[in-house]
């Protein structure tokens, strides 16, 4: 519904009914600025064909310096993705689980081959730009509602969001296997490492991600006992119970 604001000199003022709200800068008297949201509200006057506006300007420094701490907590320094904190927040929360209710998912457990000899002949240094290198090309491949993770060392995940069978986290894993076995250049020297991954493909979005990341670890040492650069699939309700509780999120 729309109304003219009466006494206003700009004429043919209109505005909607309803509520709304805008986030800014806002400066005070004494001077400095500060972020803020301001929600309003605009209603019809009981009497007469005016209307009020009811506003609250919010301060959301403390709020946007907690949330600040909150991502550095969760973003691994070295390569600017998830870490294994944030891992454990959505093991917790079930955020997960709940975003694909009506589809499923895959859990991809990644760990490279051969990154340690390029520590031990290049050094630590050159160790860190190939887990660079590794996490861009991770994070390129993936769709906007997956989730790249850095579990540490050389460890790496992917939660695969949307999908409706094993085909989908097949195809991701061979592409992630594809593009870790390209060469690197470090400096003035080329290296290669390569990926073993495990997968947990659980369709129909029930199965709690803890238990998803157990059974993709379990599929990872398969890959990496038949010699790595490969991956092992394992779909979630036809894993058998080992009787153990589920390990969480490795050390």
């Amino acid at each position: 519904m729309l109304a003219t604001m009466r006494g206003c000199r700009t004429p043919c003022v209109a505005i909607w009914w309803g509520r709304a709200s805008a986030c800014g800068s806002v400066v005070r008297a004494t001077g400095g600025s500060f972020i803020a949201e301001l929600k309003w509200e605009v209603r019809p006057r009981e009497l007469g064909d005016e209307v009020v506006v009811v506003g609250m300007l919010q301060d959301l420094t403390e709020r946007l310096r907690l949330e600040v701490l909150r991502h550095d907590a969760e973003t691994d320094v070295l390569t600017g993705l998830p870490n294994r904190r944030r891992l454990r927040s959505l093991l917790k929360d079930g955020q997960v689980e709940r975003r694909n209710a009506s589809e499923g998912y895959a859990f991809l457990y990644i760990d490279l081959d051969h990154f340690k000899p390029v520590n031990d002949t290049h050094g630590h240094a050159a160790g860190d730009e190939v887990l660079q290198v590794i996490a861009r090309r991770l994070q390129g491949l993936v769709r906007r509602d997956d989730i790249v993770v850095r579990l540490g060392g050389d460890e790496f995940a992917i939660v695969q969001s949307g999908i409706a069978g094993a085909a989908g986290a097949e195809t991701l894993a061979a592409r992630v296997i594809d593009l870790a076995s390209q060469p690197i250049t470090i400096g003035a020297h080329t290296v290669r490492v390569g990926a073993s991954i495990g997968i947990a493909v659980c369709v129909g979005g029930s199965t709690p991600l803890v238990h998803a990341l157990q059974v993709a670890d379990r599929a990872l040492y398969r890959a990496k006992g038949a010699g790595g650069g490969r991956f092992e699939l394992t779909h979630v309700d036809e894993a058998a119970p080992n009787g153990q509780e589920p390990a969480g999120v490795p050390a």
